[in-house]
């Protein structure tokens, strides 16, 4: 090798440890330039020693990313969805159940017994008849007002389920979208790492509405829900939609559609994540709510009308409600074949009512078993059923018919008394039309008040929960249930966002910018900048010196 071509190998050392160093410079100002931009992954300059002496090569400029703190925050944000969707949904219901403001169904409840107890004082005091009508309406009011809240809570959380698959679909087509521009611009020597964030923050985001697993494989990012279902694959993506099931009170189910047109619904498997949250308040929690106090209505009104009709109005007629009676509800399962229906109700007893649920059991087409399913008791089996025919149990009649087609073994009605009445608490229709109706003795003399003291007994009676209960201790444990269940939900939720911060710290210990790192790695390149530049003059002084030589 002669000298010339010695100082020239020199030369391009020189000269690849100066382009070695420009891009280390150039990488460490893109770090700084971006700590305080949020997902940003720092990077970093891989080099590798030059073949035959020839210096250096840059090879490529990575991102500094740990894998498994990458899908460990993922999965704990899932969780963090769902705690933020049951804690917000609880505090909203806990705020119906407040009755700071003095007014609700226990303030109501105390009032009417004291409007009771002032009508025995003066049984036959107009005023005070007046006054419990007007305390039996307030009741009625404070009962719907609370029941129409609830029913709103549910409707919200419908309307943000739709919401979260919007946000979804938005999510899965970015990734797909990426997905294909990564491809695109990804090099032997460089991947496109801002691309790349931008993917992970999409994951971050999505891994917060649903419970997704991912996995990558040359640059492509697969995104399954729940472990099962393809949402992302390359550049393709399925898509939810929110479908309206009228068979849930026209609630939305969640549809999945895959990339080859293939649709069914997913409903049932979203149990984690925000969309799994807010589906289990929506399905689970706010109609246990509604059913509690729809329970609560029914079995107050049917216990005053029992006493109420003991007695005696002052036009000396008895046997009489004070409100409006509870209705027997009679409705289809959802997966029933056949197409029997309810289409006549009658309570023959209030007495005899249990405010159970039951179940009418086909067992073929003309035959049925009645089942208690609060209590899983057979009441009977093998009976017989005629269409149009009524079902007689427990104090209430059921008519059913064929309406759609006969019934099929494993067809189901369920029955109850209780259902949507905490929404219709009235005044009967004798009471509404006259207060003489209203039967404040055991008999018609004006000055008989031992019914009205009866009536009014009723509020610490222990007539409800087999003996145990009142009317306020039922209200109030359902209350005190309600607080304890979101209080534990907002602890969730405190905790599982320490444990997210946690991990978002151990990633950005990893992936985050360090301002000191970077300022130390400028200086470092900066010198050996300056020394690959000493080397060209050096090497440039001694071809001067060889060229005056010759």
């Amino acid at each position: 090798m002669t000298t010339t071509s010695s100082l020239g190998g020199i030369l391009n050392i020189a000269r690849q440890g100066l382009f070695g160093s420009q891009v280390g410079i150039q990488t460490a100002g893109q770090n700084i330039s971006n700590v305080n931009t949020p997902g940003y992954t720092r990077q970093r300059v891989i080099y590798d020693p030059g073949a035959f002496s020839n210096g250096v090569q840059v090879q490529t400029i990575q991102q500094v990313r740990n894998r498994f703190l990458d899908s460990q925050l993922a999965a704990e944000k899932v969780t963090l969805g769902l705690a933020t969707a049951r804690s917000t949904v609880l505090s909203q219901l806990e705020m119906i159940f407040n009755e700071s403001d003095g007014f609700g169904i226990s303030t109501s409840l105390s009032e009417f017994f004291a409007s009771l107890q002032d009508l025995s004082a003066q049984p036959d005091g107009s005023g005070q008849r007046e006054a419990l009508r007007s305390r039996v309406v307030a009741l009625g009011q404070a009962f719907t007002s609370v029941r129409t809240r609830v029913e709103q809570t549910r409707t919200a959380a419908d309307d943000q389920v739709k919401s979260v698959i919007s946000e979804v679909n938005i999510l899965t087509s970015e990734i797909a979208s990426l997905n294909a521009l990564i491809i695109q611009q990804t090099t032997v020597s460089q991947e496109p790492n801002e691309l790349l964030d931008q993917r992970q923050r999409a994951i971050e985001e999505l891994s917060q509405l649903v419970e997704i697993t991912y996995f990558e494989d040359h640059g492509q990012l697969t995104v399954l829900l729940s472990g099962e279902q393809v949402l992302v694959e390359g550049s393709g993506h399925s898509t939810l939609r929110a479908q309206v099931n009228l068979r849930n009170e026209g609630m939305s189910d969640v549809i999945l559609e895959r990339f080859d047109g293939v649709s069914f619904d997913i409903t049932d498997r979203v149990v984690n994540g925000e969309l799994g949250g807010l589906l289990e308040m929506r399905d689970t929690v706010i109609p246990n709510q509604l059913r509690q106090i729809d329970l609560l209505a029914a079995q107050f009104v049917t216990e005053l009308n029992i006493q109420h009709r003991q007695g005696r109005g002052l036009d000396g007629v008895g046997n009489r409600d004070l409100f409006g009676q509870v209705e027997v509800v009679g409705r289809a399962d959802e997966d029933n074949a056949g197409g029997v229906l309810q289409t006549g109700q009658a309570i023959l007893d209030q007495s005899l009512l249990t405010f159970h649920d039951y179940e009418i059991q086909f067992t073929g087409a003309g035959t049925y078993d009645l089942v208690d399913a609060t209590t899983g008791t057979v009441l009977s089996t093998g009976n017989v059923y005629t269409p149009g025919g009524s079902i007689v149990f427990d104090g209430l009649s059921i008519t059913l018919d064929s309406m759609a087609g006969a019934p099929v073994a494993g067809d189901v009605i369920h029955v109850n008394t209780y259902e949507g009445m905490a929404g219709q608490v009235e005044l009967s229709a004798a009471v509404a039309a006259d207060l003489q109706a209203i039967a404040a003795g055991l008999t018609a003399e004006p000055g008989d008040n031992a019914n009205a003291l009866a009536m009014a007994d009723l509020e610490n009676a222990l007539v409800l929960g087999g003996g145990t209960m009142t009317f306020g201790d039922l209200y109030g444990m359902q209350i005190t249930t309600l607080g304890v269940e979101s209080q534990r939900a907002e602890r969730e939720l405190e905790t599982q966002q320490l444990v997210v911060d946690q991990v978002s710290s151990l990633v950005a210990s990893v992936s985050g910018v360090s301002l000191d790192e970077e300022s130390t790695s400028l200086i470092q390149f900066e010198r050996a900048y300056q020394a690959s530049s000493q080397v060209i003059a050096v090497v440039d002084e001694l071809l001067q010196t060889l060229l005056s030589i010759v």
